[in-house]
């Protein structure tokens, strides 16, 4: 099997090409915010808000926000970036949020500072925000000395950080001589925009030549070249001030060759000051706690890695499979199995060949299981690489299905707390019940009823999982559908319920009581997931939740489950949804009546909630409706106060007040109404083009054969695998050398039990 080098050109490319095409740089920077402490705010009693804006230079790059109590605010942000300009400067500002936001601090760090602390934590002390701190401009300026004719000659390579349109100049002073010169040098290279690769100022011609014959120093002092960087205002005749450097001008640059080196712009104050701005109020401030991660993959032609890809593809036939360059990549020691899976995924998609991959890693799993209850439950290489390919290929799965409640419980940030231990004054204990009800139905409906856009790829996954488990237990349909929602629901849905911003959901982190509400939630869906598939009653850990727990438990939720399960794993399955969503017995009171008259004109009425409508009739077996209303007109569905179990109904022209046998009755009809009447109006409310865009949308990825159209950059991939095959270089000849005869010499890791057992079997 040969690389596809015409799918390759038609996917973007990250980085930077350099060495006349034939090298691709990409650099990319992660960072996790993990904690701060000692700041100086307002006041402590209540917790205040804290926003962090991450920049590298003037570009921002992340956003952030956390509670802060006690001078003390546990961040544990994480991010990844991937850098597109060059930069001289990561920035780190931290504002105290309220009615009038207030700066505390910046943390300002170098590049070359990123780089040398790359994979390590340490506590920064924050800065006050100063104009020093702003700057973060850099020049390359390359300084020589012709002895011949005593003159020194000064020309702009590059440069970075200047984020803004130019033209720019240069104005050199020379200090510490007996006659100071002024000369002026402009810059005509192209205007530079935000955002845009900035190519410098390389093979630029023009010099400055400063005559040094006459040159006498004062009292001993060794001279400077002083450049201070300026950019013209468009229409104006003032110039913008961006910083300055000063260079000695000492032996080293007379005696030496050409010299060129990036220098760092500061603002114009004497080294006193600089020092004074640098050390005031550092320890009042606050300090950050930071790792910091660096990383530049230098990637190489796809043609290069042709005979890599082979060896990958040609695992899938070698047998046994443990000890092919695949298979043997999950016995490596200390490697990171989750970036090897990730890379497989992807590598292994743009072949074609995920799903016999997954077969091949799920048998070894399946033979290797001891406790049919925790099949694929461990980190192996078969759950490293579902989890990565549920993350790739699920984002706008995702937003189908659970956005739309997330969002919600963001905004209203209603109350769900139903644990007694953890009411706060003034929690109404029934009404967060109703709230989390409510959620969990929200969210219980989306996931089931996700089924259809589940991308095909996922379900083909799920499918081969199936299959090896209907082959190894039969008459399990139990362990069938257990395995499939271990990784679905648990590790996909109430995952992404409880981190959102690691899913990509929301851009920011939730607050105390919404992480509180989602992870409420995402205790529904598993409960609900584990009821469905096991064949035993479950115990409750916390029987405050049991009896939330125990609505989403019952034989309606359970089927709903396996046949949302059903339909993501079996080939060529339909749901076949219910006519009746609910229905029960009522009676019907007439509104606006003095209460002997509504006595009277009280009907026991069969009512019933659709998808589309909520009708009643005399009895169940009566043909002839009494009436109707659609739920996209209904405006108001509340409780009736002072009147027991009573809720109402309302439209813009008609009023029906319904009475249940109890409040448990009516509170699972508020809930049921309010949840089919969101939906339905959400439904009608699309516009015919974003419709047929979706429909179009979700045709397009459920009907994805030709693998290379996923934005998969191959050669990054394969380069990432060949990294960890060339730092595990050693490990893997000594282990060729066991399977020849050789023994493992001293202080070498040993071939693991199990590969040795199937290679003898193959050998013997």
């Amino acid at each position: 099997m040969s690389l596809c080098t015409t799918s390759s050109q038609e996917v973007k490319r990250a980085g930077r090409v350099v060495c006349d095409g034939n090298l691709r740089l990409i650099e990319a920077l992660r960072i996790g915010i993990l904690q701060l402490k000692d700041l100086p705010l307002r006041t402590s009693r209540n917790p205040q808000r804290i926003s962090m804006t991450v920049s590298l230079d003037t570009e921002k790059i992340h956003e952030t926000a956390a509670s802060a109590s006690n001078s003390i605010c546990n961040i544990n942000d994480d991010f990844a970036y991937e850098i597109t300009n060059n930069f001289s400067k990561l920035h780190i500002t931290i504002c105290e949020e309220g009615r009038i936001p207030r700066l505390i601090g910046r943390l300002s760090l170098k590049k070359r500072e990123i780089i040398k602390n790359s994979g390590k934590a340490f506590w920064y002390h924050l800065a006050p925000v100063t104009k020093e701190n702003d700057i973060s401009e850099q020049l390359n300026v390359d300084i020589q000395y012709d002895k011949d004719t005593s003159r020194l000659s000064l020309k702009v390579l590059n440069y970075a950080g200047l984020n803004v349109s130019g033209p720019f100049y240069l104005v050199v002073t020379l200090q510490g001589v007996k006659k100071d010169g002024s000369f002026k040098f402009k810059d005509e290279a192209p205007k530079l925009k935000i955002g845009q690769r900035k190519d410098g100022l390389q093979d630029r011609e023009e010099k400055l030549v400063i005559d040094c014959a006459d040159w006498k120093s004062v009292d001993n002092t060794i001279p400077q070249l002083r450049m201070s960087l300026w950019r013209q205002v468009a229409n104006s005749p003032n110039s913008e001030f961006y910083g300055v450097v000063s260079v000695p001008l000492d032996a080293s640059v007379f005696c030496s060759g050409p010299q060129w080196y990036w220098y760092s712009l500061k603002p114009y104050e004497s080294s006193k000051e600089h020092e004074n701005s640098r050390n005031e109020g550092t320890a009042k401030l606050g300090q950050i706690y930071l790792r910091l991660y660096y990383t530049a993959d230098h990637i190489l032609p796809l043609k290069v890695y042709q005979p890599l890809f082979s060896h990958l593809t040609n695992s899938l036939s070698f047998y046994p499979f443990c000890s092919s360059l695949v298979g043997i990549l999950e016995y490596l020691p200390s490697i990171d199995l989750t970036c090897v899976a990730r890379t497989l995924m992807k590598i292994f998609i743009n072949a074609g060949e995920l799903s016999s991959l997954i077969k091949l890693f799920g048998t070894q799993d399946i033979q290797n299981c001891s406790d049919v209850n925790t099949l694929f439950r461990s980190q192996s290489m078969t759950s490293k690489i579902i989890y990565e390919e549920m993350k790739f290929l699920g984002q706008n799965y995702l937003l189908s299905s659970l956005k739309r409640v997330i969002d919600q419980i963001y905004s209203e940030k209603k109350c769900c707390e139903v644990d007694p231990a953890k009411l706060k004054s003034g929690d109404n204990l029934e009404q967060n019940t109703y709230n989390l009800i409510f959620y969990g139905e929200l969210a219980f409906k989306d996931m089931v009823e996700s089924f259809e856009k589940c991308p095909d790829l996922l379900r083909r996954t799920f499918a081969v999982l199936r299959e090896l488990v209907t082959q190894q237990y039969p008459n399990r349909n139990d362990l069938q559908r257990l395995v499939i929602s271990s990784f679905i629901v648990l590790r996909f849905f109430t995952a992404a319920l409880m981190n959102p911003k690691l899913f990509g959901l929301k851009g920011e982190l939730p607050d105390p009581m919404t992480s509180r509400t989602l992870v409420l939630v995402s205790k529904i869906l598993q409960r609900s997931s584990n009821s469905a598939v096991s064949e035993r009653v479950l115990n409750s850990k916390e029987p405050w939740l049991a009896s939330v727990l125990q609505r989403f438990t019952d034989e309606q939720h359970r089927q709903a489950m396996l046949k949302f399960l059903d339909g993501i794993s079996l080939k060529d399955y339909n749901l076949k949804a219910t006519d009746n969503v609910i229905s029960g017995i009522f009676i019907q009171r007439r509104p606006k009546r003095k209460i002997f008259t509504n006595l009277v004109h009280q009907k026991r009425r069969y009512v019933a909630l659709t998808e589309k409508e909520l009708w009643w009739k005399k009895t169940a077996d009566d043909k002839k409706k009494k009436g109707e209303i659609e739920l996209h007109e209904i405006t108001r569905i509340e409780p009736v106060r002072n009147v027991k179990n009573v809720f109402r109904i309302a439209t813009s022209n008609c009023e029906l007040l319904l009475q249940a046998k109890d409040s448990s009755e009516m509170n699972e009809w508020l809930v049921q109404l309010q949840l089919r009447t969101q939906v339905k109006k959400e439904r009608d409310e699309r516009s015919d083009n974003e419709q047929n865009s979706d429909s179009a949308s979700s045709c397009l990825l459920n009907s994805l054969d030709d693998f290379s159209l996923y934005d998969i950059d191959t050669e990054r991939e394969l380069e990432t695998l060949h990294l960890t095959l060339y730092e595990n270089a050693e490990t893997l000849k000594v282990w060729k050398n066991v399977l020849e005869g050789i023994e493992v010499p001293a202080g070498q890791p040993h071939l693991p039990d199990g590969v040795l057992e199937q290679v003898h079997e193959v050998v013997y």
